[in-house]
């Protein structure tokens, strides 16, 4: 069963995944969106075991207790200059 100790753990594995970028090959953290996506389903599953009476309640909001990951998103594709923007929509 899914204790506090687990969910602790899975979030730091969380923590240190990466995703290895096509056109460069760098490696970069999972966005904090995206891990806490992560975490939103394993609490799902926690309280679905407490649902069918697997957990205590107390069990159940020990481990769905794990604090979420903190961040700023990063913006997808690159920042164009008004030049480019002008450049690109004259055809």
């Amino acid at each position: 069963m899914l204790r506090a100790e687990h969910t602790v753990y899975v979030r730091a594995r969380l923590d240190e995944q990466v995703v290895i970028d096509p056109r460069s090959g760098e490696h970069r953290p999972w966005s904090p969106t995206y891990r806490n996506k992560h975490l939103t389903a394993l609490r799902q599953v926690i309280k679905i075991a407490w649902r069918l009476g697997r957990v205590t309640a107390e069990e159940c909001d020990r481990a769905a207790g794990v604090r979420p990951f903190k961040g700023v998103p990063l913006s997808a594709g690159e920042q164009l200059t008004p030049a480019r923007v002008g450049a690109l929509l004259v055809i």
